[in-house]
Parts: structure tokens; sequence; C-alpha cells
């Protein structure tokens, strides 16, 4: 019996997350990438995709790689590959935002976004102990923000399914800009 793939929901998830919120924000676009499995169903070799979704609201594009979980106290590095960290870092280099949103899929259900800089700090100080995870609590939580779950109705939909509250990861950036925008007292 195969490991069953605990990135999928999170995905989806995700996804109904992003459509709710380009759906309730003007001027909000964002779209996913298809994964490796989905193209080794049809027998083509997938491309190499720079995140698990891309995303653009005020200006801002944003590029979002999820990595979900099912232990109860820690994410192991190995799940985020190389080429998925580097694509990250390019966008970020190149003036966008750059997240790795690490989902634990244990109850209570939780999701923290971290900026990818702020990521490999954190990756790089557990490696040069040892360490082939970080924990959630001393770890993720220090360098990411979580958002909160909560069911999304999307246009079309007649039941509401679960999903994340995005706003917190739109509206930093916003935040950040109105700080730097501002004189000091």
């Amino acid at each position: 019996m195969g490991r069953k793939n605990s990135g999928k929901p999170f995905e989806y998830e995700m996804s109904m997350s992003l459509r709710k919120f380009s759906e309730t924000h003007m001027g909000a676009w964002w779209i996913r990438y298809p994964d490796y499995q989905d193209f080794a169903k049809t027998g083509y070799r997938a491309p190499r995709a720079p995140a698990d979704f891309i995303s653009l609201y005020r200006g801002t594009f944003y590029a979002i790689e999820c990595k979900s979980t099912r232990s109860p106290t820690s994410f192991a590095m190995r799940y985020f590959k190389p080429h998925q960290k580097e694509s990250l870092l390019a966008i970020k280099e190149a003036g966008g935002e750059a997240y790795v949103a690490i989902n634990q899929r244990r109850r209570p259900f939780k999701c923290w976004f971290i900026d990818i800089s702020d990521y490999l700090l954190v990756e790089d100080k557990y490696l040069s102990t040892g360490r082939k995870s970080i924990p959630f609590v001393g770890g993720i939580d220090r360098v990411g923000f979580s958002v909160r779950r909560l069911n999304v109705k999307t246009h079309g939909m007649a039941k509401a399914k679960k999903g994340w509250n995005l706003g917190p990861l739109f509206e930093r950036r916003e935040s950040l800009e109105s700080y730097r925008n501002t004189p000091p007292e």
C-alpha cells in the first residue's frame, strides 16, 4: 500500500483560498502550476515550475510553494527540493514576494507562510546542528506567520470547502510599504 500524498489536499485548499481572495479583492490574479504527477498521467515530461502558485496583487508578484506534513512536531527539510528553493530565491531577488507555505495536516490543522530568505536562514541553522527537520515550535513559528483555517465558498460552489485566510499574506506587503513610506517622527 502506497503512501497517501498529503500535499494534494493542501494544494486544493490553497487554490480554493486564492480563488476566494481573487473574487473578493479587485485586481487579484493567480494561477496554479501543474505537478509532475499531473503530467505523468499524460505521458509527457513536466516542466519545472517556479512554484506551486503564482499571484499578482496590487502590482506585487507572489510565488507560493506548498509543503505539507503529517508530523505533529516538525517539517522534514528533505521535502523542499533545491530547484524549488532556487526558483523562490530568484523571484525574491527580482523584486517579488516568495513564500513557502507549510501545512501541518494533523488536527488542529495549521499553516504558516515563511519568506524564502527567512526559511533558508532557519534551514541552515538546523542543518548545521545535524537536524533533518525544523520544529514547528521555536523554528517555523518564529520566522513565519500563521493564517487561520476557514470555510471557503467561491462563486458557483454549492457547498463551502476548507481553506485558509490569505488576507495576512497579501496585506503584509501593504503594511510594510506604508511603514517604509512613513517619515520618522
